[in-house]
């Protein structure tokens, strides 16, 4: 009897990493809907205009939405991925160890709103450079607040 041969890929997978969870879509080349998992993940709220996400638990609800998206399915039918992510959550790694310094700041806190009202100065200058202004929602600003943060 003559080996099987591989499925042929006619499959596209999406992943939407969002701000309450992550949901995995498969579907075919007529846009039919093959396979939909959805898994939630905690939003953690330390401070009063805070808001984070353990970026651990992100992982751990992707790997879930996918093992369920894609249970039955066979993997080299798989032609192409497609992500979305949450806008501007910024969190940090060690490069070394792969692990993750702290929380994700997630694109709705506000943490930074003295920061940034500190540099407004600048915002000009970082317009024409970037095309955005300087707000909270962004990532320089995390990311600054992550690093001192850090240092300390």
């Amino acid at each position: 009897m003559p080996a099987k041969s591989p499925a042929k890929p006619d499959l596209l997978l999406g992943i939407d990493q969002g701000t309450s969870g992550n949901t995995v879509l498969v579907i075919d080349r007529d846009l039919a809907v093959i396979a939909h998992a959805t898994v939630g993940f905690t939003q953690h709220y330390p401070q009063p205009g805070w808001v984070e996400h353990a970026p651990d638990e992100i992982w751990a609800s992707l790997r879930a939405a996918l093992r369920l998206a894609l249970d039955g399915i066979d993997p080299t039918r798989l032609a192409a991925l497609g992500i979305t992510n949450q806008r501007e959550t910024t969190f940090v790694w060690d490069s070394d160890s792969g692990e993750s310094l702290g929380n994700a700041i997630v694109w709705q806190d506000r943490r930074t709103s003295d920061w940034c009202e500190q540099h407004k100065a600048l915002e000009a200058d970082t317009r024409a450079r970037t095309g955005l202004p300087i707000d909270p929602y962004f990532s320089a600003s995390k990311l600054a607040w992550l690093q001192r943060a850090m240092v300390r």
